[in-house]
Parts: structure tokens; sequence; C-alpha cells
């Protein structure tokens, strides 16, 4: 376990929690997030946490 892992669920893990503040939130923010990712350079689906 790293030093900055929590414990805490990724968004992936639950993904009705952001959905109970507004529906397709969870999904919405992913692809945001991944979009980012790809801008710059990184593959969000084999990306990992050093």
């Amino acid at each position: 376990m790293s030093a900055l892992d929590t414990g805490t669920p990724k968004i992936q893990d639950s993904p009705l929690f952001y959905d109970d503040i507004e529906t397709g939130l969870t999904t919405w923010l992913r692809d945001i997030i991944d979009a980012n990712a790809r801008a710059n350079g990184i593959t969000p689906e084999s990306a990992t946490l050093a």
C-alpha cells in the first residue's frame, strides 16, 4: 500500500456516489478526467499512481 492510499473507494468502485448528487455526474467526471489525461499524454486505462 502506498503512503497516499487511504483505502477510500475510487469513483469506479462507487459509481452511484456522484449520481446521487446529479444523474450522470459520475460518467461526466470520469470522461472529463480521462480526456484531460489523454490530452497530457497519459493513457487512463494503464495509468498508475507512483
